[in-house]
């Protein structure tokens, strides 16, 4: 450790010392002190201290400082030097020799000067803290190794557990995947063995789709979210990303989520702060290439570890004040109840603000602070909300309680069945799907497995049977039954039935009967019945009798005729 100082000439025979060394926070409690000697110790900075004092009277060459650690180190012995009086001396520290000037009493302002345990946040507070890192071929296998090195850094100061800090990873380039969950490792040696062992995955640059994915897939009570935790999410980037990131990480903060991005080398800082959560001067890091990297861990962990400690002291505040025990019931397609258990402290109203994944806006409801429960319609199927409930008072907002809910898909008709009536009919049967508005029928023949000129028909919801006419006889026709509910429609449900085949092709056949001959006329007064391949029986007679029709016979029928007299 280098230790450097600059003496100067000052008004009133005084002299002003500026020491710098490594950047730790020195343990003080105030920034200025008057010590025995007429000693004045200013701190500047955290890693800078001015040093004042009264010159002696008669000339000097120059002064020894005696520096001692309160914890009884032994300073490096290279480190001796003589401060002289000209400007730019470099100088060390003489801590054997027995100046005139007692400096000792102010011996604690220097602790930070000497080597110490690495920082440890040792907070009670829990948070749940999610990684989100760029895996794309534009940073290297080498560069990566260092991404590694920075993100055990970030995470080994902090008590892992699942009442403590939690952290999960994801990587992402052109598909997001994760690599572990919240809840996946409960002490810091599994955390530190998968981050130095998880795989480079390479790819492109969709950010927005990542940050998709946390809210998604990562922030889900099975994937170990709290609700009642605060959720931090730190993004490192090296590139612009190729989609919406801004618009999905509005989603994120809207669900409160708390977003610190760190860019590198090639990263787009403009789209960084709108990417990170207020205030932007301390969620928004940018360095020009990774190894620079390391430079931001020390920072990074204070500020997450101030965060999560402000927001532990909040909540040990306000922990009467915040319903608790969030539930679901009664979930549907299009509705979801929620119930909670109200605070000791009256509470004057409830705003229960809700919306989907997707990123529509926001609804609210709001609510009498006696209630403890609410009804919500309207909503989409098969979709995932975001719910909070915040208790208003009369002159504050309590902390949100928050939940995640996915609705079920709309109901389905039930029991489709579908028989052959005959060679060119279909009879169709189902059972009926609960808050239907319509029902919907597809269907077609089938050329070799595959669809042919489907036609569709709509009826009305209380229909629960229908026959399909005018097929083609022997052959294979799909069929497919939706369920409409206004605008929507669930999911289809699809069955398979062949038409009858025709009757086996039967030659015509001649009945006669009563017919008299002359000499004149062959079959003068006859009436001859005859059986046509397409199952009609046809009546004919050579004496104006008119053709008759006979439908669905199966056997040929006789009809005979009163036989002429002859003249």
């Amino acid at each position: 450790m280098g230790i450097t100082g600059d003496m100067e000439k000052v008004p009133e025979k005084s002299a002003t010392l500026f020491l710098s060394s490594s950047p730790t926070r020195p343990n003080i409690s105030s920034s200025s002190d008057l010590c025995q000697g007429r000693l004045k110790l200013t701190v500047l900075s955290e890693d800078r201290l001015q040093m004042k004092w009264k010159e002696t009277d008669g000339p000097i060459q120059g002064y020894k400082v005696r520096v001692r650690p309160i914890s009884g180190e032994t300073l490096q012995p290279h480190f001796k030097r003589v401060v002289g009086l000209s400007k730019t001396n470099l100088f060390g520290i003489d801590y054997a020799s027995n100046g005139h000037i007692p400096l000792e009493c102010c011996l604690f302002f220097f602790l930070g000067a000497f080597p110490r345990k690495p920082f440890e946040c040792n907070t009670d507070a829990a948070a749940d803290i999610m990684f989100l890192v760029d895996g794309s071929w534009s940073i290297g296998r080498t560069n990566f190794r260092r991404v590694r090195d920075f993100l055990e850094g970030l995470m080994t100061p902090f008590r892992i557990g699942p009442k403590n800090i939690q952290i999960g990873l994801s990587q992402y380039s052109g598909d997001p995947r994760t690599e572990w969950q919240l809840n996946n490792f409960t002490t810091k040696d599994q955390l530190v063995e998968a981050v130095r062992n998880f795989r480079y995955k390479g790819g492109n640059t969709f950010t927005g789709q990542a940050l998709l994915h946390v809210m998604e897939e990562n922030m889900k009570a099975e994937a170990g979210a709290r609700s009642d935790t605060p959720f931090y999410l730190v993004l490192l980037t090296d590139g612009k990303s190729q989609d919406d990131a801004i618009a999905a990480a509005n989603r994120l903060k809207n669900a409160g989520v708390e977003i610190i991005a760190v860019g590198v080398k090639n990263a787009d800082e403009a789209e960084l702060r709108q990417v990170a959560s207020e205030p932007v001067d301390s969620n928004v890091y940018n360095v020009n290439d990774f190894h620079l990297l390391s430079k931001l861990v020390a920072r990074l962990v204070h500020v997450l570890c101030g965060r999560i400690e402000e927001r532990g002291i909040i909540k040990r505040k306000v922990a009467l004040i915040t319903p608790t025990d969030l539930r679901f019931s009664d979930l549907g397609s299009r509705e979801v109840m929620l119930h909670w258990t109200n605070p000791a402290k009256p509470v004057q109203q409830y705003r229960v603000v809700y919306h989907s994944a997707e990123g529509q806006s926001p609804q609210e409801v709001v609510l009498a602070g006696s209630e403890s429960s609410v009804l919500l319609q309207g909503l989409s199927s098969q979709t995932l909300y975001h719910v909070s409930i915040f208790p208003v008072y009369e002159h504050s907002v309590g902390l949100a309680l928050r939940g995640t809910v996915t609705t079920v898909p709309l109901s389905m008709p039930s029991d489709l069945e579908v028989t052959a009536s005959s060679y060119s009919t279909l009879r169709v049967n189902w059972g009926a799907a609960p808050g239907a508005t319509e029902y919907l029928i597809l269907y077609s023949a089938l050329n070799h497995g595959e669809p042919d000129d489907a036609k569709e028909e709509k009826f009305g919801s209380e229909q629960t049977t229908l026959e399909l006419a005018g097929l083609h006889p022997a052959t294979d026709y799909s069929v497919t039954l939706y369920a409409l509910y206004d605008e929507d429609s669930s999911d289809p449900v699809t069955a398979v039935a062949t038409t009858c085949e025709p009757a086996p092709h039967t030659p015509f056949f001649f009945f006669f009967l009563d017919c008299l001959f002359s000499s004149s006329a062959v079959l003068p007064h006859c009436l001859f019945i005859t059986l046509s391949p397409a199952f009609s029986i046809l009546a004919h007679s050579y004496k104006n009798l008119p053709s008759v029709l006979f439908h669905d016979f199966i056997f040929p029928t006789v009809i005979p005729l009163q036989p002429k007299s002859q003249a």
